[in-house]
């Protein structure tokens, strides 16, 4: 999920032994966020979904800016700064 902060088209391919493994919940952004790529549940399916995300890179791009503000906050250029600030703050 951090690679949508690049706001790039992701591909998720869905395994289907998913709700088997441990520690597995549904309301982890793994799960809940995939609405912000293309899901495949076949690997047959990847190289059509490749082409779709070549063919259309913008699709879903304001759905992925949202959950990457979310995810890593403003895109700013000042995450250093804050990163900092909050250090010296716990000092």
């Amino acid at each position: 999920m951090e690679f949508i902060s690049l706001d790039k088209p992701v591909i998720l391919v869905n395994n289907p032994l998913r709700t088997s493994f441990i520690g597995f919940d549904p309301r982890d952004i793994e799960y809940s966020w995939r609405d912000v790529g293309i899901e495949v549940d076949d690997p047959s399916e990847i190289p059509a979904a490749i082409e779709s995300a070549f063919n259309n890179p913008t699709e879903k791009s304001s759905l992925r800016k949202r959950y990457a503000g979310r995810l890593t906050g403003p895109a700013d250029g000042n995450a250093s700064k804050r990163a900092s600030e909050a250090i010296l703050a716990l000092l």
